[in-house]
């Protein structure tokens, strides 16, 4: 799905470069800090004496780094959302058209609420990703790098302290990242079931308030939803292991950072505003690495979604149209020849068996049958709703799968039982009134 971004490449170059300004103030300050600290408040250069003057540039200098930072922290919030939001819409465009473009037997295979989440909560997730990528994770990774090398320039020996501590976070983030990345698909299909539930009863509310079944759906609802919040319980929980223990080891790893500038001080290796910019470096260093393990979350949570959106825009629709759109000499007949019929999740099981019929221009047919012996399908299949498995279904003498859709569907006028959408919307759209339409709605 990375051809989305082609035409938001702008704003995904601007946002990592306005992301660099930004860390790079931020790495400024511990040094400046240092400074203060030394020159200004200690006077190591100047007998013990302070300096409240450069104290006062030094804090001035600070305060314009800093709002110049803020800036280009703003700047590249405003070009990683324009980016990622512009790429969602698009995406969501494109699922939609594309479900447009299902059989009923997709829309079936993938059930409604399944497709509700893919192209509401799975993009969601997948903008989420691109976001953290072109953003989160370049600050961080810069927060890092750069804070290594701030800090081991201050004094070599500050880098024993960095060398214990990573590995110690690397494993801790890499055990629980390994344990919650399957956890994120199974989380975003129990969202399909707690959506399927509710798509089916409110477009069957009718029905369930008939056959006085609110408990029943409501325990439904129940056990879907509680599926749901345990297994967000469980990503939840283990992630708020996680955080403990990455306080204590950067708890200890500023307490060692402390020890070892207190040898060093004494040694005359480096000055106390050394000390103090290495805390602040090795606060970095660690703060990024935990920003990191959510940063992967929110990676592994997209990479999930994204696979699902993929599924929706890589399916192929299963009917497609033929290629004659023209007019036929013999209008209003329909015909059906030694047709059968069986649905994908029935196997062998068929639901029309052999069936002939001609019904011929002007003529009027009533299907009386059983509820479940076929005359829904039979219908659909005159539209193409569903396909034939076997034998041929004529319209006006001509085969349905020869017919482009437009051209069939435009053909049949279907009056339902209940619609689930105005007519009038279509009537007027029709018209040449849909922009009106959508104003007043």
């Amino acid at each position: 799905m990375l051809k989305y971004l082609k035409k938001y490449w702008l704003f995904f170059i601007l946002a990592p470069i306005f992301m660099v300004g930004e860390v790079s103030m931020d790495l400024l300050q511990p040094r400046l800090m240092g400074q203060i600290v030394d020159e200004g408040v200690l006077g190591l250069s100047h007998g013990g004496v302070g300096d409240l003057g450069l104290v006062i540039n030094t804090g001035l200098r600070m305060i314009g780094l800093v709002l110049f930072g803020c800036f280009c922290g703003i700047m590249s919030g405003v070009f990683a959302n324009l980016c990622s939001q512009n790429y969602g819409n698009d995406i969501r465009k494109d699922a939609f058209r594309r479900v447009m473009s299902f059989s009923f037997e997709q829309t079936d295979r993938f059930s409604t609420g399944s497709l509700i989440t893919r192209v509401t909560n799975d993009i969601t997730q997948v903008q989420n990703l691109v976001t953290q990528c072109i953003r989160g994770f370049v600050r961080t990774f810069l927060l890092f790098a750069g804070g290594i090398v701030c800090m081991l320039t201050l004094d070599l020996s500050f880098g024993v302290v960095v060398a214990c501590a990573l590995p110690l976070i690397v494993a801790c983030v890499i055990f629980f990242i390994a344990k919650a990345n399957p956890m994120f698909t199974v989380l975003q299909e129990k969202l399909d079931k707690v959506n399927n539930v509710m798509q089916e009863n409110v477009a069957g509310a009718r029905v369930v308030k008939a056959y006085v079944k609110e408990e029943y759906e409501k325990g439904r609802f129940g056990a879907a939803n509680g599926e749901l919040v345990g297994t967000q319980l469980d990503v939840l929980l283990l992630f708020s292991y996680m955080t403990p223990i990455m306080n204590i080891i950067l708890n200890v790893s500023v307490v060692a950072v402390i020890k070892v500038g207190a040898i060093e001080v004494g040694n005359g290796g480096v000055t106390p505003g050394d000390v103090m910019a290495a805390i602040t470096y090795i606060s970095q260093i660690l703060n990024a690495v935990m920003r990191m393990t959510m940063i992967f979350q929110t990676v592994s949570r997209g990479v999930a979604s994204g696979k699902r959106i993929k599924e929706v825009l890589d399916c192929e629709p299963s009917i497609k149209g033929g290629s004659f759109a023209g007019d036929t000499a013999v209008k209003g007949k329909v015909e059906f020849r030694n047709v059968s019929f069986s649905y994908p999740n029935m196997g062998e099981k068929k639901v029309i068996s052999d069936f002939s019929l001609t019904i011929n221009p002007g003529e009027t047919f009533g299907i009386l049958g059983a509820t479940g012996c076929g005359k829904s399908s039979l219908v659909n299949l005159i539209p193409r709703f569903y396909d034939a498995t076997q034998g041929e279904v004529l319209v006006d003498d001509v085969n349905v799968k020869d017919y482009t859709l437009g051209a069939l569907r435009g053909k049949i006028a279907v009056a339902l039982q209940k619609s689930e959408i105005s007519a009038r919307r279509y009537v007027r759209i029709s018209r040449g009134e849909s922009l009106t339409l959508q104003r007043q709605r």
